[in-house]
């Protein structure tokens, strides 16, 4: 079928109301219904930081890995309108403490700021490099921030960014999945201690225990200590273990007190089990009757760690 028009009328009114808009709009040299207009003079920076002579970049890191490189990247507008590009990696830092940067700035208007991972491994993970980037008012160590720009984990794949970024604490999300081993002589139990200014969260482990025919009934104890040298909790099996046996006992949340057909031991964790690892806090056996040929091995810890800044 042919296609009809149809007319769309207007009332005397509406008719009036569109003749004045189009007629301001042409007077304004925008032609037809193009309403949008550009201020091309007196715009201001898009920022809402002005840095003075006297303004600082303070950097600090807490790194995990002293191998791993940050790198911080700056664009400041100054006042001739000139867009100043500036950047600053990092490397060769202190474990688990504060590693701290101060940085003069030029004047003018902080524009972006970014930080990402530069390191040479692609197996940086979250958890392993927090970073928090402000301005202050000094060039000495440990100042205040006056105004803290960004907050976060960095990873080979996760950078951070101002404006557009977070500011988040040291503990907020998922921490660095960890691992962590232990291979005690014979006669002696194991034990497994925690960086310094980490929160850990444990979620397994698993040991073995190998006595010899030396007739004795072995008990093995697992113990928590806190950073004080405190014992947090005991956690021990039903049964003791003979003579000539091989044990694996095997630790994690939400698990049953039990033993499997081959008689290795099930043991749960209580829920979420935090150490924070400012001092001596490990996790380690204590076996009673331990005998001088008995051997631990295949000791193979599980947690997950983030910064307690």
């Amino acid at each position: 079928m042919p296609e009809t028009s149809k007319a769309v009328t207007f009332t005397e009114a509406q008719g009036r109301f569109i003749e004045r808009l189009m007629r301001a709009c042409e007077s304004k040299g925008a032609p037809g219904f193009g309403l949008v207009r550009f201020s091309m003079e007196d715009v201001q920076p898009p920022s809402t930081e002005y840095l003075t002579r006297d303004s600082y970049l303070q950097i600090n890191i807490y790194p995990i890995a002293a191998a791993d490189s940050v790198t911080v990247a700056w664009k400041i507008l100054s006042s001739d309108g000139k867009l100043n590009v500036s950047q600053a990696t990092f490397s060769g830092f202190t474990v688990s403490t504060l590693n701290q940067y101060i940085i003069p700035l030029t004047e003018g208007f902080l524009m972006s700021l970014a930080v990402t991972n530069s390191s040479a491994s692609f197996q940086v993970p979250r958890g392993q490099d927090f970073v928090q980037v402000g301005i202050q008012m000094s060039n000495a160590p440990a100042t205040p921030f006056y105004r803290l720009l960004i907050s976060g984990y960095v990873t080979h794949v996760c950078a951070l960014g101002w404006p557009e970024g977070t500011i988040m604490d040291s503990d907020t999300g998922p921490g660095r999945l960890s691992t962590a081993t232990s291979s005690p002589a014979a006669g002696a139990d194991f034990g497994i201690s925690f960086k310094a200014n980490t929160r850990n969260w444990l979620h397994s482990l698993t040991a073995t225990l190998t006595t010899s025919a030396t007739v004795a009934n072995r008990t093995p104890v697992f113990e928590l200590l806190d950073y004080a040298g405190n014992v947090v909790w005991q956690l021990a099996p039903t049964t003791v273990q003979a003579a000539s046996l091989v044990y694996v006992y095997d630790l994690a949340e939400s698990l049953t007190l039990s033993a499997d057909v081959n008689s290795n031991k099930v043991i749960p964790f209580p829920e979420t089990t935090y150490v924070y690892g400012a001092g001596s806090a490990v996790v380690k056996s204590v076996t009673t009757n331990l005998q001088a040929a008995d051997q631990w091995s295949a000791v193979y810890l599980v947690y997950e760690q983030w910064f307690d800044t």
